[in-house]
C-alpha cells in the first residue's frame, strides 16, 4: 500500500463526530456525486470535503494537508452536525450543486476546493445566494479563458491568469496558494459580474471591490468635474473608490456603481454636492 493511501487510511480511522459529518455529508451532497469530476477512489471525496471543512473552520484559506486534516479530526470528535459551522458547509455545497447540476470537467480537485472558498465568501458578504447559474457560468467563462490564455505568448499573457495556472500546479495545498487563488478569482467575477451588492448595504467599497475599480481605471482619476487639479494618476494607497451614483442618492456600493478619484478630485465632488 503506497504511503500516501496509508496516510488516508489512518485519517479515515479516527473516529468521532468530525469524521462521520464528512463521510455522511460527501455522500450526500449531490455536488460531489453529480458535478465534479473528482471519482471517489482512496477517500478523495472525504479529503475534499475535509480542506473545505477546515478552511469554514479556519475562516478563510489556511494550510489544508495531511497534518492539518488529521488535527482536525482528533480535535472535533464532538463536532456539533447542526452547529452553525457544519450548517454553512452545506448551504454553500447546496449552492455550488445549482450552479454546476451536471458533471462539469473543469471541476477538477483543485478548482473544486477554490471554488467552495470563493463561494463561501461570496456568500457571506454579497446578494449572490440566488444567482447560482450565472456564478457557474461565470467559471466555466473563467475556465476558458484561463486555457486560451495558456496558448498565447509568455509575453502577451494575462498576469492574472498566469498566477492562477502557477497555483494550480505548485504546493496545492499550501495556504499561500489557495490565497493566490481566492485573491484572482473573486477579483475576477467582480469585474465580470459588476452588479453584485453587498449584503450588508454599506457605503465604503470593499478590499475586492476597490481593487477591481483601480484596474478597472487603470489607476486613472475619472475627474468627473473636469477638475484643473487632477493629479490624474494615483498608487494604490492612495485614491478614492467612490460611488457614480452618490450613496446618499441610493446608489449601490457596486463595481459597476464605483469610479477611482484622485484626492483632489474627492475633494472637489464632496464641495460639489448640495
Amino acid at each position: 500500500m503506497e504511503y500516501h493511501l496509508i496516510l488516508l487510511t489512518k485519517r479515515n480511522a479516527i473516529s468521532g463526530a468530525m469524521r462521520d459529518f464528512i463521510k455522511q455529508s460527501a455522500s450526500e451532497s449531490s455536488f460531489f456525486t453529480k458535478s465534479v469530476i473528482v471519482l471517489d477512489k482512496r477517500y478523495a471525496h472525504d479529503e475534499l470535503l475535509a480542506q473545505m471543512t477546515l478552511v469554514e473552520l479556519n475562516g478563510g484559506p489556511c494550510q489544508v494537508g495531511y497534518k492539518q486534516l488529521k488535527d482536525m479530526y482528533e480535535k472535533n470528535r464532538t463536532f456539533k452536525t447542526e452547529s452553525s459551522k457544519a450548517k454553512r458547509i452545506r448551504y454553500v455545497l447546496s449552492f455550488l450543486a445549482k450552479a454546476f447540476p451536471q458533471k462539469t470537467p473543469e471541476l477538477n480537485k483543485v478548482n473544486t476546493l477554490s471554488l467552495y472558498i470563493l463561494a463561501s465568501e461570496l456568500l457571506g458578504k454579497y446578494a449572490i445566494s440566488g444567482s447560482q447559474k450565472e456564478f457557474g457560468q461565470w467559471f466555466l467563462d473563467f475556465e476558458k479563458r484561463r486555457q486560451e490564455d495558456e496558448a498565447i505568448d509568455a509575453d502577451q499573457r494575462n498576469p492574472d491568469l498566469m498566477q492562477y495556472q502557477l497555483y494550480l500546479s505548485q504546493a496545492t495545498a499550501s495556504q499561500g496558494a489557495l490565497n493566490h487563488r481566492h485573491r484572482v478569482l473573486i477579483s475576477d467575477i467582480l469585474q465580470e459580474l459588476p452588479n453584485l451588492e453587498l449584503l450588508d448595504n454599506q457605503r465604503q467599497f470593499d478590499y475586492y471591490q476597490r481593487i477591481v475599480i483601480f484596474r478597472k481605471y487603470n489607476g486613472k482619476c475619472a475627474n468627473p468635474y473636469d477638475n484643473p487639479e487632477c493629479q490624474v494618476t494615483c498608487e494604490w494607497d492612495n485614491f478614492h473608490a467612490d460611488h457614480i451614483v452618490p450613496w446618499s442618492a441610493g446608489g449601490k456600493t457596486t463595481v459597476d456603481n464605483g469610479q477611482l478619484l484622485c484626492p483632489k478630485c474627492n475633494l472637489a465632488k464632496a464641495t460639489a454636492l448640495p
